[in-house]
Order: structure tokens, then sequence, then C-alpha cells
């Protein structure tokens, strides 16, 4: 890990390793329940520019030991403005893709899968302080 490589303060984090995940909910299908076991990595840089304006971007990539074809991946960007102590707009933009497993049924539709996914959030806060 890195830190303060530029004015101001700066981060940069890098992981290689395994993982172990599962997914729940009533959206999931019964095959994709199984838990999933296999090498992740993960990279992120953050930095706050100035005390007003921060930003980061993060992204993730993580296979299957059993099925290494089954790739997902998530990069995540965010850019944070302090408009005055208690007021803050936060955007963030997440992009999603993942191959399909190989172990999808054939009458299991393929959509969602090998396609990429975009997601814009934008987030106005206020923060109060005692």
């Amino acid at each position: 890990m890195l830190e303060n490589l530029q004015p101001l303060s700066d981060r940069l984090e890098l992981r290689l390793g395994a993982r172990a995940q599962k997914r729940w909910g009533k959206e999931v299908p019964d095959y994709a329940r199984s838990i999933e076991i296999g090498p992740e990595g993960y990279l992120r840089y953050q930095r706050r520019q100035t005390n007003e304006l921060s930003w980061w971007v993060q992204s993730e990539l993580f296979t299957e030991f059993t099925d290494p074809g089954h790739l997902e991946m998530l990069t995540t960007a965010n850019l944070t403005v302090t408009l005055s102590k208690p007021l803050t707009i936060d955007l963030r933009l997440r992009v999603y893709f993942e191959r399909h497993p190989a172990d999808l049924p054939d009458d299991q539709p393929i959509n969602g899968y090998d396609e990429i996914g975009i997601r814009q959030e934008t987030l106005i806060g206020v923060t109060m302080r005692w």
C-alpha cells in the first residue's frame, strides 16, 4: 500500500488473493446459490484533491477455481463535493460485467450475462454534527 504520493492526501491499495462468496435473495436462481471460491484482484486509488473535493476509483475482478471462464468485474468511480459543512454531493458510477457460468442450465436465459451494466447514483446529503 502506498499513501500520500501527491499533495494533500491520496492512497493506493492493491490486493491479490482468494475469495469465497455466496449470493442470497429471492431473485437468485437455485443454480447460482452455491458458494463460489476463486482468485480475486482488487485495486483502489483515492485522493483528497482539496478540502472540498475528493474522489476514488476501484476495480474488483473475481473468477472461480472450478470455472475460470466465469469472470466477474466491478469498477466504481466516486466524486464527493462538500458544498458546506452540512451539505455534500456524492456522484458515483458503477460498471459491472459477468461472463455466463459453465453450470448455467440450458433452459435459463443468458440475459444479464456477457453484457456491460452501468449504474449511476447521485446522492445529496445533509450531515448533522453534534
